[in-house]
Order: C-alpha cells, then sequence, then structure tokens
C-alpha cells in the first residue's frame, strides 16, 4: 500500500473539480493514475478509485486536503531506496521501460 501524506494545508487553484475540493497537484497525480490504468501500464499499481474532501477545524489540517488514492498492490521490488545503487546502465534501462510503460 503506497500513503502520501502532506501535513500542511494544499495551496493553489482548486478549480479542477467542481464537485470535489482538489488542487492541481491532486488532479495531476490522479489523472496520470487514470491514464497509466487505462493504458493497460504493468509496470505501476492500477488505480481502484480515490477518496477526496476538505478538513474541518477539528481534523489535523483544518483547511487541508485529504485524498486517498486506493491502487492495487503489486508485486516486486521497491525501486525507491535501492535506485539509487544501480549502475547508470541499469538506471536508464529502468528510466526507458517506465517512459514506454507510460506512453
Amino acid at each position: 500500500m503506497k500513503i502520501k501524506a502532506q501535513m500542511a494545508p494544499w495551496t493553489g487553484d482548486t478549480s479542477c473539480a467542481d464537485y470535489l475540493p482538489i488542487t492541481q497537484e491532486i488532479f495531476r497525480e490522479l489523472s496520470v493514475l487514470e491514464k497509466l490504468t487505462e493504458g493497460g501500464c504493468s509496470s505501476t499499481p492500477r488505480f481502484i478509485d480515490f477518496l477526496a474532501f476538505e478538513q474541518d477545524d477539528d481534523d489535523p489540517v483544518p483547511d487541508g486536503y485529504f485524498v486517498v488514492f486506493l491502487l492495487e498492490k503489486l508485486p516486486g521490488v521497491n525501486l525507491e531506496r535501492i535506485f539509487s545503487e544501480f549502475s547508470l546502465e541499469k538506471r536508464n534501462r529502468v528510466r526507458i521501460a517506465f517512459a514506454k510503460a507510460f506512453r
């Protein structure tokens, strides 16, 4: 499971969706996840759904946003911690594979 937390209010234009309080940052991530899923990308988690709402005064970050993306869990290795240890050639192969998968 991937959890992304931002413990400060998001700023910026929230007019990306008339029915949700989402910012450009959230909208971009949502768009990318949807595009990868619609394209059948097997290198990234399949996007299932999301929930977004503005936090109230009693929540941890008043006037911030609470956003949850539900993604499938993929088998394999998380490159986040080991990518920098790869040789330049191997890092470039990973980059090329991701770029092909993203198209």
